[in-house]
């Protein structure tokens, strides 16, 4: 068969290839943008950190209960013995505020990103190597209403369930068994080391300040509106918060029913971390002092000075590429207490002072 062009069959063939190739081409793209799209909104952000502040709600916006502070750039976090992970997932399509981050697990980690215990429990309130969040929908805003504490194997400790209007109320259940246990949320190390154990609290009544942090707390042992403040060993009601301009808790004063300061935690930070805290008695004795080291040095000293004697506890700490290896405590003798460990009663009192006409007893 004579063809008189065969360059327009060419031509011809050439054309529909090109089709076939831009349609294949707009295919994978459209395919590709499709895959990234789903990835994106279904992947987990993350962000390290180096500390956090909890229990910040302000009324109308936004509350995911934990906030990051000192952020770390993920290329720092191998060289860091320990960082806490934050964990965003977008809120699913269909669900109100959806593609919206939200802040869903906390997790306390290794250089390695394993979950690891607190090697002591020194900061102002207990924490746990795993907390999960869980959310509520109200007044427009997701709200949480359930926090899940688990250790480092992932076992549940602890359940937080929050509610009232103003997320103002905490009701605590433990790993044991979820109904009413003997529990002390607020116990402190150095309370602990003076006898300050479990005792009948399982509601905190929040209160907040201009920021949506918390600047007090009171004691109950029920969620019911006319429960009467419950205290602890030490026949504390509530403890009332300090906190610096970032939201981290500075002084911790701890209440009686007599409307007295019986005991003031002090906490110190180095840059994001917790250097120092300090337990005082109102009269100005210090009682006992932990201070805190970051991992970075191959030996670390701790000290815990007691007013009893002149004495104090020291641990040694020995580590290896950032791992402890050996732990040694013995209490050294001779400790002389100076005028430094006296300190201004009235300015520590002033710190924590707050309206007893507002506590409901």
């Amino acid at each position: 068969m004579e063809i008189d062009n065969p360059n327009e069959i060419y031509n011809y063939l050439h054309k529909i290839y090109l089709c076939k190739m831009s349609v294949l081409c707009l295919t994978i793209a459209a395919l590709a943008t499709i895959g990234y799209g789903t990835w994106e909104f279904n992947r987990t952000h993350i962000v390290y950190y180096s500390d956090y502040i909890e229990g910040q709600y302000v009324e109308g916006r936004q509350s995911e209960w934990l906030k990051g502070i000192g952020e770390i750039p993920a290329s720092a976090v191998d060289t860091l013995q320990e960082c806490f992970r934050f964990e965003y997932k977008r809120i699913p399509l269909g669900e109100p505020q959806a593609g919206h981050w939200q802040l869903l697990r906390v997790v306390h980690q290794n250089r390695f990103g394993n979950p690891i215990e607190f090697e002591e429990q020194t900061t102002p309130f207990v924490r746990y190597p795993i907390v999960c969040l869980k959310y509520l929908y109200r007044d427009s805003l997701y709200m949480p209403e359930r926090i899940e504490c688990y250790n480092e194997y992932g076992n549940l400790q602890r359940i937080k369930q929050i509610s009232g209007e103003k997320l103002d109320k905490i009701d605590f259940k433990t790993e044991l068994s979820f109904n009413r246990q003997t529990l002390s949320e607020f116990k402190d190390p150095l309370l602990d080391m003076l006898g300050n154990k479990y005792c009948n609290i399982t509601h905190f009544d929040l209160e907040r300040d201009g920021s949506g942090n918390v600047n007090r707390i009171v004691f109950k042992a029920s969620n019911e509106k006319n429960a009467v403040p419950m205290t602890d060993t030490r026949k504390h009601i509530a403890m009332a918060l300090v906190r610096d301009s970032i939201g981290r808790i500075t002084h911790v004063g701890y209440y009686t029913y007599m409307r007295t300061i019986n005991y003031i935690i002090e906490y110190n930070y180095t840059n994001y971390e917790l250097s120092e805290n300090t337990l005082w008695h109102t009269k100005g004795q210090r009682l006992v002092q932990h201070t805190l080291f970051k991992h970075l040095y191959p030996v670390v000293y701790k000290y815990v000075f007691t007013a009893s004697d002149s004495s104090c506890i020291r641990t040694k700490y020995h580590f290896s590429k950032g791992i402890l290896q050996q732990k040694r405590t013995e209490k050294v003798f001779g400790y002389k207490q100076g005028e430094s460990l006296i300190i201004n009663k009235t300015q520590l009192v002033d710190n924590v002072r707050y309206d007893y006409k507002k506590m409901d007893t």
